[in-house]
């Protein structure tokens, strides 16, 4: 049986990331964003990592070490994706979360405040009803990211049309 951090390997591999862009902050980004929203709904997928929120969005140390252990043994985790393949409800999950999310390829920062305004949305301002929560979540976005405003509109209508803003 594979171990979550396999699982969690062969998603990333289907949805385009490699060993190498962990070396790398976007690639971290990438791989922190991804699995955070992957593990919300409607995807569910239960990697089990905990997020806070930092400055660069939502953020799990525990996830950080795991994207280290996979660039220092990406032999193993090679042969994982050699060996093995996500199944086919998986599979089906990855390419929706990647037409929902990664139409042309990984954006850092357009995941980023996507991740944001899932996490805002879901636990800072849960308390608020609807509308009034996407108001403050606009408003908290543009002053903790002024530099992505302009995504700001998108991404509320890519996460409202996956279905993760209820």
């Amino acid at each position: 049986m594979l171990s979550r951090e396999e699982v969690l390997w062969l998603y990333m591999r289907r949805l385009g990331l490699t060993s190498g862009d962990l070396s790398g902050f976007a690639g971290r980004k990438v791989f922190q964003k991804c699995t955070y929203l992957l593990q919300q709904k409607p995807f569910d997928r239960p990697f089990g990592f905990g997020f806070s929120l930092y400055l660069y969005g939502p953020y799990s140390p525990d996830l950080a070490a795991v994207g280290f252990e996979i660039l220092q043994h990406q032999t193993h985790f090679g042969d994982v994706t050699d060996r093995f393949v996500l199944t086919d409800a998986a599979e089906q999950n990855a390419a929706t979360f990647e037409r929902i999310f990664l139409e042309r390829k990984p954006d850092p920062d357009f995941l980023e405040l996507c991740a944001t305004y899932h996490f805002l949305f879901s636990r800072s301002f849960a308390y608020l009803p609807q509308t009034e929560r996407k108001k403050c979540v606009v408003e908290r976005l543009e002053a903790l990211k002024p530099h992505l405003r302009s995504l700001i509109p998108n991404a509320e209508k890519v996460l409202g049309a996956a279905g993760m803003l209820m």
